[in-house]
């Protein structure tokens, strides 16, 4: 596999013609990160150190990490469902299906089908935010978030008892039935907050506005959890829930890019007052997290929300880690780089928080990488979202889909990948632009055509058989 400067060679190694390298990686993580760009490397040990600190086994809950304000010993909703791709890189997936299980089987009819907003160590609700079923802490979003997460974590793991478990099934089911009418009091479909429910059932993540009804995070993740939840019913034999399923996620999408959009400021709302006017106002959650969830619609009205979500930096350190996962999903990476640059070292101020490390370790290896799994497809596809020719990063073994990869990209025209599993693993490996040429183990291969979030892209399908090596790179 080659560039214009330098090459790969079949095991993946790289050329010394293209200068040192750096290499991060330690006998408590398997997985390690080299690359051209020393700050890359930098961030990835840092944060995996930083991560595999707040890991725990033996404990009542079962095994669990840090997920929620450090010296709690807790792991709360939002911070569990963006934690668990970089949990899964770094081998903690056993540790990411106990707490996501736990919040499955807490869910209860006394609670209107809320699961625990927090956990502790202990496998009891956190008492800073459980009083009693009618006082309690709970963002309405962070239902559905729960569901996309489970799903992505059958995405990368394959593990059927995300499909199987009967504590997973239900709560899939109380929460896209029995969730929703119970909190959806006027009847449109959405589930909505009302100023006498205090903290119980907050409307949007953002939680410094005073009692909206809704927010375009509780749209962006309620359309996640639909079209989740559709393939899930799809895998388990349900075809006519997988098609209301997936008529509700169109639905609601339609309804967020027609009735959320702001034509005056080329922006979308962030949240919707009690009256039901949309406020004009920035919601940070509100106004980013639906890019997250892939809510808006159009390529114009993405970039300028992309554009919006940069003029208003995230107030928190959380919301930045948000920020840059979104960048590199929409192929801004250079301002991702710059934000994660910022945050990836120990001495910013808050970076102690685990979203941080675990989240910087999922935007080096699933975001810069471009590592996307798919277990529903036995697929597994990456793209290279280096910044330019010259760059290069290799990562592994990552765990996925039950056995190992590991992963080079040269610049944007050159990838190799290793199957170090046991069984044999489809590959697409993925490529901005559309370059006509491209070679499969130095053999000219057509190359399919896609498009993903308005940009064009080429692929190449190939099996890479297990302990084997495959190359895909552009022609001169």
């Amino acid at each position: 596999m080659s560039d214009p400067n330098g090459r790969i060679d079949p095991d993946g190694r790289i050329d010394p013609g293209r200068g040192p390298s750096t290499v991060a990686g330690d006998a408590s993580c398997e997985l390690s990160l080299e690359g051209s760009d020393p700050g890359w490397v930098a961030a990835y040990a840092w944060a995996r150190r930083q991560a595999q600190a707040y890991r725990y086994d033996g404990d009542p809950v079962g095994p669990w990490y840090e997920a929620a304000l450090p010296g709690r010993s807790a792991f709360c909703v939002r911070d569990v469902c963006h934690q668990s791709t970089g949990a899964q890189i770094l081998g903690m997936s056993a540790h990411t299906k106990n707490m996501l299980r736990r919040f499955a089987a807490s869910v209860s009819d006394g609670k209107d089908w809320c699961p625990f907003w927090e956990i502790t160590r202990d496998g009891t609700p956190a008492a800073v935010d459980y009083k009693s079923d009618q006082r309690f802490w709970y963002n309405l979003p962070g239902s559905f978030d729960l569901v996309d997460a489970c799903y992505r974590q059958f995405l990368w793991t394959g593990d059927a008892d995300y499909l199987d478990d009967p504590v997973f099934q239900q709560y899939y089911r109380r929460t896209m039935e029995d969730f929703i009418e119970r909190w959806d009091r006027d009847g449109d479909g959405l589930p909505e907050h009302r100023p006498e429910y205090g903290s119980r059932g907050i409307a949007t993540y953002n939680e410094q506005i005073r009692h909206p009804q809704a927010g375009g995070d509780l749209l962006g993740a309620m359309y996640a959890a639909f079209a989740a939840h559709a393939t899930l019913q799809a895998r388990g034999g349900d075809a006519a829930g997988s098609r209301r399923s997936r008529r509700r996620a169109v639905a609601l999408r339609r309804l967020y890019n027609a009735k959320w959009w702001n034509e005056a400021s080329r922006t979308f709302h962030g949240h919707r007052r009690q009256d039901g006017s949309f406020s004009t106002d920035y919601g940070y959650e509100g106004n980013f997290l639906p890019l997250y969830f892939g809510l808006p619609a159009g390529r114009p009205r993405v970039q300028s929300a992309l554009d919006a979500m940069l003029a208003h930096p995230a107030p928190n350190i959380e919301g930045l880690t948000y920020v840059v996962d979104i960048l590199l999903e929409y192929g801004r990476v250079q301002e991702a780089w710059a934000l994660l640059r910022t945050a990836a070292r120990p001495e910013y101020p808050r970076s102690e928080y685990p979203e941080v490390s675990f989240c910087t370790v999922g935007a080096l290896v699933r975001g810069l990488a471009g590592l996307s799994p798919d277990a529903s497809r036995g697929l597994l596809q990456t793209v290279s979202r280096l910044p330019d020719q010259r760059a290069w990063l290799r990562v592994g073994p990552v765990p996925v889909l039950g056995g190992r990869v590991t992963v080079t990209h040269v610049g944007r025209s050159a990838s190799h990948l290793v199957n170090e599993g046991e069984r044999p693993l489809r590959w697409r490996a993925a490529f901005p632009g559309l370059h006509p040429c491209w070679k499969v183990n130095g053999r000219l291969q057509p190359a399919g055509r896609g498009r993903r979030h308005g940009e064009w892209y080429v692929f190449l399908d190939t099996v890479v058989a297990p302990g084997q090596a495959c190359a895909v790179e552009r022609c001169p």
